[in-house]
């Protein structure tokens, strides 16, 4: 009774628990280069493309926070190992004066490849209990609750010259076997280079060691820990790896979730407690049995007789063999975990666990895999700990809806349970579908390294702080489009179903297009009204190169006798007045001129035939002018395009006719006029618009005849 009132009230104190690890900062490490990840109370989702760092990042964590493995001079940022090898070759071309001034430098740990990782801990300072946290708290001051810990993996100073002294040779017979007389004549892919860089690196890890230091809320005033152990002690950590061994063979024996459920199972104090009955129950049995005397008679009985001749022959005495059996409870763990199967019942029958397919399998690893984890943190050592479990790519062999259950199943037990953090890396739109905005972490890749895009930030910045209406607007339109655009290469903006076909077709058609067929394309389906919505997001946030393809629109009412009069209307397409209508003075912003279409003629650039959004280079608008006939729609253009004509001109209804025969396009003529003009045949055929794009999607030969502003939009996206 004692033991389970003690029980209860651990798990009571684990629950209420609240240390967390609210930020990591990375800096030196890989391709991460002075990055700040934070972190949620509960889930954390961090989402980003291949080769964008969510491995890296999960290597590192099991090496600082897990104590697994060490560091290598892979793990050094690629931009400083080669700056720094540059440096070292550049002081000796200099001669060996040079080099041993560099050397004996003060700056010179400043020049050498470091990685440091800052952490930040938050706890409750009421409910929380800090006792293993409470040697570390460097700051007083009762209105701040965190501590903040920093692991650094850099050079001892007097190694690191000894080091260099000796490489001196190396480099210097490098430099004359080349010929290289400056920095510049380097070629980083032969083979005397990647050789030396082989050398350099070795003697910067031979260098360096890790530390750990506990510091205040700036880092300027740290003191060491001791061992790095001491850090790893403060958490419960487990990361579970994408490269999880499943296997849905027939051949599969390992039984893998047998030994996953002993995991989940064996801190159960019910477990315990039979588990402890069990090696005397066995070994009962085996007396009873009599299975002892049986081996010894069949097994052993020949083989003493056999010694004992043995030992006649060199006067030596041998003892008799004879048979004992020792259980423990490991014994009786692993016997029940060979023995035990875990089965699916099919039509009436037990299955084995190959069965099932690589979906599911995974799906009961995972679970397992963070149940085992959620009982772990119960225990009274690690209620005192900060509990943060990492799981690397769930979706691994999981069709869409078995990820949408697994990740809204891990977050829902996660917040039942508490005590714990989790942290998701992955790259499955389904996956950032079923996440809250706020606990998303955008990991991308750029060409200077690694950026963290923190999505609770920008939430709390464009979204949370706006009207109620904008807010659900925010929130519906990043629904439907934005999970997509989280591993998006590039993004097109459109207004409707059939310019999405016509786009589509034409990269997949068109020979000067092929760089896009290699890239991942995120199509946002914006109408004519809000494009602009989704800039400060996916250009400002996640610097995607961005093409809007939107129409011209204007007054189709409007009578039109010459270009001059068209230059006059005003526009009515929302997006390009969001983006270039003119203010009337920067005291007065929102009092803004009327935007008319000679207005928007002027923001086209010549090159590439596109006017850019202002203030940025990665977002531009492709709309209809003067080399689409004045079209105000892609129908418009479409056939402004193929016939070399402007929208309001007119032809017989006989020469409609004959064109429709020729071209095999779908339209509608209209019964009057008797000479309709362009525009007049769209408005016909508005409800046939997408029977009207088959019609020239099916016939190549049009395709090759393209609206300017598509194709320039496109090319430019390409470039």
């Amino acid at each position: 009774m004692v033991e389970s009132i003690h029980f209860r009230t651990r798990v009571e104190l684990w629950q209420e628990q609240t240390m967390r690890v609210s930020a990591i900062y990375i800096d030196g490490y890989r391709r991460f280069k002075e990055q700040n990840i934070k972190f949620e109370n509960e889930v954390t989702v961090l989402a980003g493309a291949n080769n964008s760092g969510k491995t890296s990042l999960i290597d590192l964590l099991r090496v600082v926070l897990g104590g697994e493995g060490s560091l290598h001079a892979e793990d050094f940022s690629a931009s400083d190992r080669y700056q720094w090898f540059m440096a070292l070759v550049e002081a000796a071309i200099k001669g060996e004066e040079e080099f041993s001034d560099f050397v004996e430098h003060k700056n010179l740990l400043e020049k050498a490849p470091s990685i440091d990782v800052r952490l930040e801990v938050t706890y409750d300072p009421v409910a929380d209990d800090i006792r293993q946290f409470a040697d570390y708290l460097m700051d007083l001051d009762s209105a701040k609750s965190s501590f903040y810990f920093q692991f650094r993996f850099s050079v001892r100073v007097d190694r690191l010259i000894a080091a260099c002294n000796d490489l001196y040779t190396d480099i210097e017979k490098t430099i004359a076997d080349c010929g290289w007389t400056s920095a510049s004549e380097i070629n980083p892919g032969s083979s005397e280079f990647l050789v030396l860089q082989a050398k350099i690196d070795a003697s910067l890890v031979d260098c360096s060691r890790p530390e750990v230091f506990f510091a205040d809320e700036n880092y300027t005033n740290i003191l060491p820990m001791g061992t790095h152990k001491n850090l790893k002690h403060l958490f419960n950590f487990r990361a579970v790896k994408a490269s999880r061994a499943l296997d849905d063979i027939n051949e599969d024996k390992s039984g893998g979730l047998n030994q996953r459920l002993i995991e989940v199972v064996k801190e159960d104090e019910n477990w315990l407690q039979l588990l402890s009955q069990f090696p005397d129950q066995v070994v009962s049995a085996i007396h009873g049995l009599k299975i002892r005397e049986a081996t010894t008679d069949e097994a052993l009985k020949s083989l003493n007789t056999v010694i004992e001749s043995i030992s006649s022959t060199n006067g030596s005495k041998q003892h008799d063999l004879f048979l004992d059996f020792h259980v423990t409870e490991d014994h009786a763990v692993q016997m029940i975990a060979r023995a035990m199967q875990t089965r699916y019942l099919g039509e009436g029958v037990p299955l084995g666990e190959a069965s099932q397919g690589l979906g599911y399998s995974n799906l009961i690893y995972l679970h397992l895999e963070a149940e085992s984890f959620i009982r772990s943190t119960a225990q009274e050592e690690n209620c005192y700990l900060v509990n943060l479990l990492v799981l690397e790519e769930p979706e691994s062999h999981m069709h869409p809806q078995m990820q949408n259950a697994f990740i809204k199943h891990l977050l829902s037990r996660v917040r039942e349970v508490g005590g714990l953090q989790v942290a998701v890396t992955t790259h499955s739109s389904e996956i950032v579908k079923s996440s809250g905005i706020e606990q998303l972490r955008v990991l991308k890749s750029e060409d200077d390294g690694c950026r963290i895009v923190d999505l609770r930030d920008f939430h709390t910045a464009e979204v949370a702080r706006k009207s109620t209406e904008t807010q659900r607007l925010f929130n519906f339109l990043y629904a439907i489009n934005f999970s997509d655009l989280l591993f998006a290469d590039k993004v097109i903006m459109y207004e409707g179903d059939t310019e999405r076909m016509y786009i589509q077709a034409l990269i997949r058609e068109l020979p000067e297009l092929s760089g896009l067929r290699s890239q991942y394309i995120s199509y946002v389906q914006v109408g004519g009204a809000y494009a602009h919505v989704y800039k400060p997001l996916i250009v400002d946030e996640l610097r995607l190169k961005t093409v809007i393809i939107t129409d011209l629109d204007y007054d189709k009412a409007s009578t039109i006798s010459s270009v001059e009069d068209l230059k006059l209307l005003h526009s009515t397409n929302t997006t390009l007045n969001a983006f270039f209508k003119k203010k009337d003075s920067e005291a007065d912003p929102a009092n803004a001129k009327a935007l008319t279409i000679g207005n928007l003629m002027e923001k086209v650039a010549s090159t590439p035939g596109l006017a850019f959004i202002p203030g940025t280079e990665l977002a531009a608008v492709a709309f209809q002018s003067e080399p689409e006939g004045y079209a105000r729609t892609l129908e418009e253009a479409i056939l402004a395009v193929q016939l070399g004509t402007d929208v309001w001109s007119s032809r017989t209804q006989e020469d409609w006719k004959n064109y429709r025969k020729i071209s095999e396009l779908k339209f509608s003529i209209p019964r009057e006029p008797e000479s309709p003009t362009i525009r007049q045949i769209v408005l016909s055929t508005s409800n046939q618009k997408t029977d009207f794009m088959y019609s020239l999607l099916l016939n190549s030969e049009l395709l090759k005849t393209v609206p300017p502003y598509i194709l320039s939009a496109l090319r430019w996206l390409d470039s």
